[in-house]
This record gives C-alpha cells, sequence and structure tokens, in this order.
C-alpha cells in the first residue's frame, strides 16, 4: 500500500491494483490496472502508480490516461518491493537482485545492477546511495553510480532477518522479525549508533555500530535504529 496526496493505491493476490480517494473513500473505477501474477508491491506519485507481481514484471501507470506507461521485464523471480523518487525507480527481487532505472519512460535500459546473496526486502536511495535490507540480516550500502558496496551492517542474526529498512533525517531504522520460538527477552527495540556518512563521496570499512538500548516489544519484531555520523 502507498499514498500520495488524496489517493491510495493497494495491491493483493487477485492481480489487481487498486486506486482509492481518501477524500470519499471509493475506488477510481477508471484504474484497471492488473497483472499476470499477485501484485507484491505497489507505489504512488502525483502522476504515477509503479506496481510489482510474483512474475518479476514492473508496471508504471499514468494516473491521467489511466493508460501502462511502461512495462519492466528484467526481474527473474518475484519483485517484492520497489523506491521511487523524483528521477529514480528502484526494483528489487527474491533472488537478491536489485536493480536501477531511470523514472523517464524513454530510458529502457538498467542503470545500475546491485546483487545481494538472499532476497531484499527494502531499498531505499538517499544522497546517490542505495540502501538495502537483505533477508540475511544485513543492511548494505551501495555507490549508486558505481554499483560498488561500500558498507556491510549487521543488523541482526540471519535467523531473524529484515523485513524492511528506512531512511529519516540522519538516521537508519530497519525493522526485523523474530522467530516465535525466541524467548520474550530477545525481542525488543534495539537502538544503535551507526559511524557513517552515507553523503561523503566514500565511506570506510571497519567498525561501525555499538548498542545503546533495547527496549520491550513484542511479540515478532525488532525495530534497529542508526544514527548516521561522520567517521
Amino acid at each position: 500500500m502507498d499514498r500520495h496526496g488524496d489517493k491510495f493505491v493497494s495491491g493483493a493476490k487477485d492481480h489487481l491494483v487498486k486506486v482509492w480517494n481518501l477524500q470519499t473513500g471509493k475506488r477510481v473505477e477508471k484504474c484497471n490496472f492488473k497483472h499476470p501474477a499477485p501484485v507484491q508491491c505497489v507505489r504512488i506519485s502525483s502522476t504515477r502508480v509503479y506496481s510489482s507481481c510474483d512474475r518479476g514484471l514492473v508496471k508504471v501507470w499514468d494516473l491521467e490516461s489511466m493508460s501502462l506507461l511502461r512495462v519492466v521485464d528484467a526481474h527473474r523471480s518475484s519483485v517484492r518491493c520497489l523506491f521511487l523518487d523524483e528521477l529514480h525507480l528502484l526494483s528489487a527481487d527474491v533472488d537478491g537482485q536489485v536493480m536501477a532505472w531511470s523514472s523517464s519512460s524513454d530510458v529502457k535500459r538498467c542503470l545500475m545492477t546491485f546483487k545481494h546473496p538472499k532476497e531484499v526486502r527494502s531499498v531505499s536511495l538517499v544522497f546517490l546511495r542505495v540502501l538495502t535490507g537483505c533477508v540475511d540480516g544485513k543492511i548494505r550500502v551501495f555507490n549508486f553510480l558505481t554499483g560498488d558496496c561500500l558498507k556491510v551492517i549487521t543488523a541482526e542474526a540471519e535467523s531473524v532477518g529484515i523485513l524492511s529498512v528506512h531512511f529519516h533525517d540522519n538516521g537508519i531504522a530497519s525493522c526485523c522479525h523474530v522467530p516465535h520460538n525466541q524467548s520474550r527477552v530477545d525481542l525488543g527495540f534495539r537502538a544503535l549508533r551507526l559511524r557513517a556518512d552515507v553523503q561523503a563521496a566514500e565511506v570506510k570499512q571497519g567498525a561501525c555500530h555499538a548498542e545503546l538500548h533495547t527496549f520491550g516489544h513484542f511479540p515478532s519484531k525488532i525495530s534497529v535504529v542508526f544514527s548516521l555520523q561522520s567517521m
């Protein structure tokens, strides 16, 4: 699900992408957007709707004409997360491949590919740095222009896995899943300080964080917050 202004977009296993008016609570009937497989992720901007599905397709729809503008058929597995800004679209699949695209429909080629050992659950682009959350429990920072992996941050054990990563101001927050067979003591909100500057031209390798606090949070998720500082 995603929201922009007074519009809200949703996607489901029925292969449909629906746009809703938040003022009326009713569906925008002319938006007949559909995929050939269950929809996994949706995003909306002021003029477009972006959606992905289990078939590995990413579709871009125009909200004014209600027409399909573009189909990205480059992934070979389910695309579970999307990121967009004014210039770029990033898509990530269960095979661990993140692909960057121009938001312009005139540019068809992939701008860059960022590879991971396992499924990527979350992707963001900040200051020409691609931030990803992988099910192996690691947050990775890539140089958007070169594709180089600048830093690997172990946020959680692989058995825990990362559900999503979010960037806000000078911090990175990740949401992680905890297996039900772990004790309640291990569940919580864990705050860490990350010594990394994603705005710098280069990011040094080395020790990157230290635990600050742990707070009870039950039953199944851990949130990890990093404060970004210059090295």
